[in-house]
């Protein structure tokens, strides 16, 4: 999957000078251990049915989201295609595609709207809310890293106005799915993301940028108080 291992995903098929501001330090993706964990947790806990006595449990989210998880696997194999053979704008639509598929699902199940307990919370849609607010992450890294290719002199902006400009859009979004649907693990990938991009501008080389590293600091400490805000009043 994308964003995957120990070190920057893009080292394996973009060159160096190619990885600018808006690259996540190679530790915010550990972010993948705790995803691969919930959504394993999320395949065995649909697998109930098959034990002796358990035949007739009720698991309508298997159906909710079964075409989506196909749809994401087909997206995230054709990215890796088309990356691997520099086709850079397919790229970037099969992981806007894979993104929209993930959300596709995450509305499907109702995240925070559908009543459940705190095992299904934690078994159902933790792996879902975490999958898709880290996939977001990764469009947006991976569309930057589009335009690098290609070279920001024929655009209207420069590399810095849009990686500030993608980074307030983020702090939108990671917000809205917040307070709109008190979903704090969504959130909290979207901290985690701007931890990382911090981490990546605190040292002296390069892309390190001081603007970028406010922005960063400053993204992550709003999603942060947001969410301490948002628990506060829903425990009130």
């Amino acid at each position: 999957m994308l964003l995957e291992g120990s070190g920057s995903w893009e080292d394996t098929f973009i060159e160096p000078s190619l990885l600018k501001l808006l690259s996540p330090a190679p530790i915010t993706f550990a972010i993948w251990g705790p995803i691969f964990i919930l959504m394993a947790a999320f395949y065995v806990y649909q697998a109930r049915d098959l034990l002796p006595g358990r035949a007739n449990v009720e698991m309508p989210y298997v159906t909710q989201v079964g075409v989506f998880f196909f749809l994401s696997s087909v997206l995230t194999s054709l990215w890796y295609v088309a990356w691997a053979r520099r086709m850079i704008w397919a790229s970037i639509a099969a992981m806007i595609l894979y993104l929209a598929s993930l959300l596709a699902a995450y509305f499907r199940l109702g995240i925070n709207v559908v009543h459940r307990g705190r095992r299904e919370r934690l078994l159902v849609t933790a792996g879902w809310s975490m999958y898709a607010g880290w996939v977001a992450v990764a469009a947006l890294v991976n569309t930057t890293t589009g335009l690098v290719y290609y070279g920001f002199d024929a655009l209207p902006f420069t590399e810095l106005q849009w990686t500030l400009g993608a980074s307030v859009a983020a702090v939108i979004v990671y917000l809205v799915f917040l307070f709109k649907r008190r979903d704090y693990v969504f959130a909290g990938v979207g901290a985690w993301a701007f931890t990382g991009l911090f981490i990546t501008h605190l040292g002296p080389s390069p892309p390190s940028n001081q603007a970028v590293l406010i922005s960063s600091l400053a993204g992550a400490a709003i999603i942060a108080a947001s969410m301490m805000y948002r628990y506060v009043n829903d425990a009130g």
